[in-house]
């Protein structure tokens, strides 16, 4: 099984997970408006779902910028 270290780690991955999905459904995908609500910089959030394996899959995410319709 997994050892303490190894718990703490599950742990802290999955509410790290939880709170950038939580903070994207909160801003409609915008991933600059999810980092200002988190607080962090948008290239931050950006590494940060990289590292846990949020590779932008749902609209917006891994974004940097605002959401566009392929315009501008």
């Amino acid at each position: 099984g997994l050892g303490a270290r190894g718990l703490y780690q599950t742990a802290v991955r999955a509410f790290k997970q939880d709170l950038v999905r939580t903070a994207l459904a909160e801003s409609g995908g915008v991933a600059v408006e999810a980092a200002r609500r988190l607080g962090i910089r948008a290239a931050y959030l950006s590494r940060l779902m990289r590292s846990l394996g949020m590779n932008g899959t749902g609209p917006g995410a891994g974004a940097t910028s605002p959401a566009t319709d392929g315009e501008g």
